[in-house]
């Protein structure tokens, strides 16, 4: 990877969306490059959160962990998502899970209650994950919902 540096944490972030949304567009062969790509990225936030960790098994890593479960989600390996999933909420007592990151890894598993849900809670603190929510694509599940619709209409969008 090219960038190593924790200032690019959120380079690779968006990389990673942007190769999982091709993914999701491909078929075949395409989409699993596409799928391995996105992948790829949350492994360099991974490396990055550990980097310099006293203990790199146990250290903390939000942004990543948030990139594989919603990244296998929309490959739909539900069963990896949900494991990533689950190391994200076991953490969400101490600050570090953002409910609208929950929601998305709900809406691209297709469990539109609960991601619903997370967004009303994100909505309640003014979560910043909020501000794409009209236009991002990890919401197209759910985006025809009277709740999300109403979502919208609570936040003015």
């Amino acid at each position: 990877m090219l960038f190593r540096s924790r200032n690019f944490m959120s380079a690779h972030d968006l990389l990673g969306w942007v190769y999982a949304t091709r993914g999701q567009q491909a078929t075949g062969g395409e989409a699993k490059r596409y799928f391995d790509l996105s992948l790829g990225e949350a492994r360099a936030v991974h490396d990055l959160e550990v980097k310099g960790a006293a203990v790199p098994e146990t250290a903390s890593t939000p942004l990543s962990d948030d990139m594989f479960a919603v990244f296998y989600a929309m490959r739909g390996d539900r069963l990896t998502s949900r494991r990533f999933r689950d190391r994200l909420i076991s953490r969400g007592n101490a600050g570090e899970t953002s409910p609208a990151d929950l929601a998305e890894i709900y809406a691209a598993l297709g469990e539109t209650a609960t991601a619903i849900s997370y967004l009303q809670q994100a909505v309640r603190i003014k979560d910043r994950g909020m501000l794409y929510l009209k236009v991002n694509p990890v919401w197209d599940p759910i985006r025809d919902t009277d709740a999300f619709r109403e979502i919208l209409l609570t936040m003015r969008l």
